[in-house]
């Protein structure tokens, strides 16, 4: 189960976003692929703890690790 993360049809239409927001995962992900700190997305999003935003960003992380994927044909 998800602490950090959760994704829901009736909320941004299944979108994944931070728990008890309606922040898309993704969002933080472009923040931080465009050179933005946690203390800078937080001041952004200052209802949304700092904790909570590197919670949510391992949890991302731990998703993707775990995922199974298929060998590439080179």
């Amino acid at each position: 189960m998800s602490k950090y993360i959760t994704s829901a049809v009736n909320i941004m239409s299944g979108v994944p976003v931070i728990s008890g927001t309606r922040i898309p995962l993704s969002r933080i992900v472009f923040l931080l692929s465009e050179g933005h700190t946690i203390d800078a997305i937080h001041k952004l999003y200052p209802h949304v703890g700092k904790n909570i935003l590197r919670g949510a960003i391992s949890e991302l992380i731990d998703k993707i690790d775990t995922k199974q994927y298929e060998a590439l044909s080179v």
